[in-house]
């Protein structure tokens, strides 16, 4: 009796072990050189020809005929050597999508900005992009000031005024900051950063009563909850087998991709304060 209570012991603590190895530790999954792996889904996805709904980690057929149920929607996939894409829908396309390669731009622009010349090149071509709620630039040297009577604004149109909206900005020492809570705010109520358009930025010196265009402005404020689950959708899935540096350069693949250049000191510490990186 004795000696069936401890075969029927180790045989509980075998399957145990074996249910905990096979939850807990996942076999490598690379899919096959003719598939991609989802990695993360903004939107709805699905097979044309069943109508199955993708979900992550998912294999389909490299060429198999997708649905996105809106234009907007998003797919980031893997293939078998671990390269990422983004699946964008595309009507045009037999397939009902375009498959792009993650790319990182090269960052050659300036650390600091200067002056007036050296401003207007760093938002040439630049999609910048806040972090949560706040953008905060650093204005070195005496060229472009910020006080009381030198500062700087934003003009953008806006659907519900015929006139241009004008924005005073906020600074801190030397720090421009673009606020996301008083950029959008027209006779004290919020209005929705979808019915803006055609944003431009302006030095202003009141004692001269005159406005500089520094350059037209780019800007994308990123969602963090929404950013956030992109981003730990890619760690989770590359995180494992990869070094940080690597892990880190597939990150910002992804955000230069989707949503454009995040200040360096900005993603640097999200990162790090998320997922150590």
């Amino acid at each position: 009796m004795i000696r069936q209570i401890v075969l029927l012991s180790l045989l509980l603590v075998a399957c145990s072990a074996h249910l905990f190895a096979n939850t807990f530790f996942r076999p490598d999954s690379l899919p096959k050189q003719n598939e991609l792996q989802v990695v993360y889904i903004k939107g709805k996805v699905s097979l044309q020809s069943s109508g199955k709904q993708l979900k992550k980690n998912d294999y389909f057929r490299t060429g198999e005929p997708l649905k996105f149920a809106e234009p907007a929607h998003r797919m980031v996939t893997m293939n078998h050597k671990r390269n990422l894409f983004i699946a964008l829908p595309d009507a045009r396309k037999s397939v009902g999508y375009l498959l792009e390669p993650l790319k990182l731009a090269a960052n050659v622009r300036p650390g600091k900005i200067m002056n007036y010349l050296g401003f207007q090149k760093y938002l040439e071509g630049r999609r910048l992009v806040a972090i949560g709620d706040k953008l905060s630039l650093e204005i070195a040297g005496n060229e472009l000031e910020m006080n009381e009577d030198k500062f700087f604004y934003i003009q953008y149109q806006w659907t519900g005024d015929t006139k241009p909206v004008n924005k005073q900005l906020a600074f801190s020492g030397q720090n421009l900051i673009i606020d996301k809570s008083t950029l959008f705010m027209v006779d004290g109520r919020p209005i929705d950063p979808a019915e803006t358009s055609a944003y431009k930025l302006f030095y202003y010196d009141k004692p001269a009563n005159q406005s500089t265009l520094i350059n037209a402005v780019d800007l994308v404020f990123v969602d963090l909850d929404d950013l956030y689950k992109e981003v730990n959708a890619i760690v989770e899935l590359l995180g494992p087998n990869s070094n940080k540096s690597d892990l880190k350069d597939a990150i910002l693949q992804y955000i230069h991709t989707q949503y454009g250049e995040p200040l360096k000191n900005d993603i640097d510490s999200w990162l790090k304060q998320n997922w150590g990186l």
